[in-house]
């Protein structure tokens, strides 16, 4: 019988592994000193990517909006 949840948990978008958040087309440009980490709130310019920027994202973090 399948099961159906109430409720997403976590309830936004996390990144399943060690990568990148990129947005838009490339050339992507490396935001500097820029991370997102699991557990952190998205600040700056990691909170919304825009169109060529890349970001390295943490297993577990929040993907960032535009990616």
């Amino acid at each position: 019988e399948p099961l159906v949840a109430l409720t997403d948990l976590p309830s936004f978008d996390t990144s399943a592994m060690d990568g990148w958040a990129i947005a838009g087309p490339g050339p992507w440009r490396l935001l500097p000193g820029a991370q997102v980490l699991a557990g952190h709130e998205l600040t700056g310019a990691c909170a919304r990517l825009d169109d060529g920027a890349a970001v390295p994202v943490a297993t577990g973090a929040r993907v960032p909006a535009g990616a």
